[in-house]
Formats: C-alpha cells, sequence, structure tokens
C-alpha cells in the first residue's frame, strides 16, 4: 500500500477515496490518513469493514457498492469530485465508478487484481478529463522497513486484522472457512506451532 501511495503521489491535503474496505483498502485508507489527505472517504457494502475504516481515521465511510456510491462521493467533495480514488476493490464496475468520482485531472491508482474485462469501456472520459491512471504492485523491498516501523511505531495498528488463527494440522478447514466467508473475514493465520 505504501508503494502504490507513492506511486500515486498523494500529497497533504488531497481528497482520496478508497473503495473496498478489505486488509488492502484499510490499509490504503490509514496511510491515506497518515499523509494528511482530506477527507478520506471508505468505500465498502460491508458495515463492519467501515467500522474498521473509521477507526482508521476516515472522515467518510459509504456503505454502498463502487457504483452506487459515486453521487454521494461527489457531494462530500463539493460536486469537484476526488484528487486520487484508489481502488482495492477490483473489477470493472469499480473501475467505471472511479472514473465517475474523479475531478477533472484526478488520478486512478489501480492496487486490486481483477481479471474481468471491462465491456464498453471508453478512453473518453481519460481523454476529457485528463485522468492518469496508476498501476501498482504491493510493494518494493525499499517499502519493508518503512511499512514495519509503521506499524510498530504504533501508525498502523492492525488489530483486528486476524479474523481466525488455526493450527497447521487444519489448513484445508481454514481455507474452507475463508472461502465460505470472505465478507466476514480479513486475514486467516495458519500457525505451524501449533
Amino acid at each position: 500500500m505504501r508503494h502504490a501511495q507513492h506511486r500515486a503521489g498523494l500529497a497533504k491535503g488531497e481528497s482520496v477515496v478508497v473503495l473496498g474496505q478489505g486488509t488492502g483498502g484499510l490499509l490504503h485508507t490509514r496511510l491515506a490518513v497518515l499523509t494528511g489527505a482530506n477527507p478520506v472517504i471508505a468505500v465498502s457494502r460491508t458495515r463492519w469493514k467501515l467500522e474498521m475504516a473509521e477507526k482508521m481515521g476516515a472522515q467518510h465511510v459509504v456503505a454502498a457498492s463502487a457504483i452506487d456510491a459515486v453521487d454521494e462521493v461527489k457531494r462530500l467533495t463539493g460536486g469537484k469530485g476526488a484528487d486520487l480514488v484508489s481502488d482495492a476493490a477490483g473489477g470493472a464496475e469499480a473501475l467505471k465508478a472511479a472514473l465517475a468520482m474523479l475531478r477533472p485531472g484526478g488520478r486512478f491508482s489501480a492496487y486490486s487484481i481483477s481479471h474481468e474485462p471491462v465491456h464498453g469501456f471508453s478512453t473518453f472520459p481519460l481523454y476529457f478529463g485528463e485522468i492518469s491512471l496508476i498501476g501498482s504492485r504491493a510493494l518494493t523491498a525499499a517499502d519493508m522497513a518503512p511499512s514495519i516501523e509503521l506499524v510498530a511505531s504504533g501508525k498502523v495498528d492492525v488489530d483486528g486484522f486476524v479474523s481466525a488463527k488455526y493450527p497447521l494440522a487444519d489448513t484445508a478447514e481454514a481455507f474452507k472457512e475463508y472461502e465460505g466467508n470472505s465478507g466476514r473475514i480479513l486475514r486467516i493465520v495458519i500457525d505451524s506451532q501449533k
């Protein structure tokens, strides 16, 4: 996340929307707050994830799908649109919504991974709105030490990110639980010592 926000050039005072509040989205939300972005708007369909986003410091939370959040994001940004939309949700609808949420000259950070084709996509919004698309993977080796320091210092509190712990012998059950309940799980830890 730190790498993605660095690539996006996030600056103090900019408005940021983070689509999706899973582990990656929550960390994007927190890093935007630490940068001094304002407002930081967290979007998710899941209430408990939005509560976690509030703990991360989001000034606004929107309980909706990305496409259904466009009007609220416009309202929260005074009709201008956001300076940056970080997509931690993924999918074609999230991309379309993000472009509609951005101000002219805004930036879209594609952090999520999706193989879904975007049918009916037109480059006209990029051209007319002078939108910048920024791709980013999770991190580079240079991001490790500063990321560890953010957690060690308490600036990024990851309490609550681990939804369940399983002993190594129950690995299959852990994956089954995650796949069956991904909407209520952020991370599962499989402990090889148990």
